[in-house]
């Protein structure tokens, strides 16, 4: 039965690699090493990907999903375009709570796809410490 989910589920991501269908990433929490600048993209031009227009928004991570696409007092950046096309690429600082929460919307009433990622400026950097600073 495992061997006949597992296949399954193959065949059907290769079938939605095959069709062009995007995986579209929940909004949520990411971490990151406070000082150090990032990109937040689903750019298709190496940092995620995107369909549709998708505009992001990144926020200090003391902020839920909800509050930081209400544009909370948390709020670091927000791109709809810059990403080349219609895709979303920013930068934003890494707060001193050492943690972004990213959300993602369309531009208009269409439909999108964002599968943002973070990745420090230059593809290089530091981590995020271990739990407890080690």
């Amino acid at each position: 039965m495992r061997a006949t989910i597992g296949l399954s589920l193959c065949v059907l991501t290769l079938a939605a690699l095959a069709s062009g269908c995007r995986r579209h990433r929940p909004d949520g929490l990411e971490g990151c090493t406070p000082g150090v600048v990032y990109v937040v993209a689903c750019d298709n031009e190496g940092v995620g990907r995107c369909s549709g227009d998708p505009v992001i928004r990144v926020c200090d991570g003391v902020e839920t999903a909800e509050s930081c696409a209400a544009l909370s007092s948390g709020f670091l950046a927000q791109d709809d375009d810059s990403g080349g096309g219609l895709c979303p690429r920013t930068t934003a600082t890494c707060p001193p709570t050492g943690a972004f929460t990213v959300t993602s919307r369309a531009f208009g009433s269409g439909s999108f796809a964002c599968d943002w990622r973070v990745e420090p400026v230059g593809g290089g950097g530091p981590l995020p410490a271990p739990d407890g600073g080690e």
